[in-house]
């Protein structure tokens, strides 16, 4: 499934477990709701979540800038998770 903003719009996605976004919002919460649209209880497999964004843009760093702000808020339960380990 390829994902605009109207992928975000109140709609049910968990048949789907591959989403590619290739527009990323400068609003992060319509980002977040853009996945929790394909990520929702009841999805039985793994959900893959890929951005095409240049990395020589202002989405670029926006997205590089988000990405290590996810990595810092995991940190404190990666000691928790044996499977890290």
């Amino acid at each position: 499934m390829f994902a605009t903003v109207a992928a975000g719009e109140g709609i049910n996605l968990q048949v789907c477990n591959l989403m590619i976004n290739y527009d990323i919002s400068w609003n992060s919460n319509r980002l977040e709701q853009r996945m929790g649209r394909i990520y929702r209880y009841g999805q039985n497999r793994e959900v893959y979540i890929f951005s095409l964004v240049d990395s020589d843009t202002r989405k670029g760093r926006v997205l590089t800038r988000l990405s290590e702000k996810l990595k810092e808020a995991r940190e404190p339960y990666a000691e928790l998770d044996p499977a890290t380990t």
